[in-house]
């Protein structure tokens, strides 16, 4: 699992199209240490709908570091969440198979019907640093 590496390189490549970020294989990562390497603070969020609504009410290029809690064996997940021309929108970078590719959701179903919903959701906007 390495989206926890993922992250960083797709906020450089939103923030930066020329930019070859990339994410590099390795194992999973702290949480902590993923909120400090995008300097977002994450704090919990009750579900998709809010998630997407918070994102819906910040300015375009906004990204935001979502962690995604399985309940039932406390395994973690990152995405990014970036509001796309006013859009929220969930870029997946982590392909994990046929079923579930690479991709972007951008409704509280779509992303429900991807994580479920046995999960508990972090959210932490990622600022614009210089």
């Amino acid at each position: 699992m390495n989206s926890g590496y993922i992250t960083e390189a797709l906020v450089a490549r939103l923030r930066d199209p020329a930019s070859e970020a990339v994410a590099p294989n390795r194992g999973p990562r702290l949480l902590r240490d993923m909120e400090a390497g995008l300097h977002a603070k994450s704090q919990p969020v009750a579900d998709f709908a809010e998630v997407f609504r918070r994102m819906a009410g910040h300015e375009p290029g906004t990204h935001g570091l979502l962690f995604i809690l399985a309940r039932p064996d406390v395994s973690a997940h990152a995405v990014i969440i970036t509001n796309h021309q006013g859009v929220p929108t969930i870029v997946e970078g982590q392909c994990w198979g046929p079923a579930y590719p690479q991709t972007t959701y951008t409704s509280p179903a779509e992303a429900e019907a991807r994580y479920g919903t046995a999960v508990d959701l972090r959210l932490g906007i990622v600022p614009d640093l210089p």
